[in-house]
């Protein structure tokens, strides 16, 4: 969760729905990690994702190690699966 909140909610949000403090300065918004089409990607996509940037989004294989970028996959995960649950009941 500390490395999600710090390398990336400021563009994803703390809620992961892509409304971070920094979001209305992109020129792309941030993808919505909840509701998104992340949710339905493979683990690996994700942690690809984070290490070698996506669309609009940098990488961060310099600034994670491994270990991190599946920690925050994970956490990811979490937050998805947690969303998933309110949404059902």
């Amino acid at each position: 969760k500390e490395l999600f909140m710090t390398d990336c909610a400021p563009c994803h949000g703390d809620n992961l729905r892509g409304q971070g403090p920094v979001a209305h300065l992109l020129k792309n918004p941030p993808a919505d990690l909840v509701a998104g089409l992340s949710k339905d990607l493979p683990d690996g996509y994700i942690y690809g994702t984070i290490r070698a940037g996506g669309f609009t989004m940098p990488a961060y294989a310099d600034a994670m190690s491994g270990h991190e970028r599946w920690q925050v996959t994970l956490f990811v995960r979490q937050m998805q699966h947690a969303a998933a649950g309110v949404a059902s009941k």
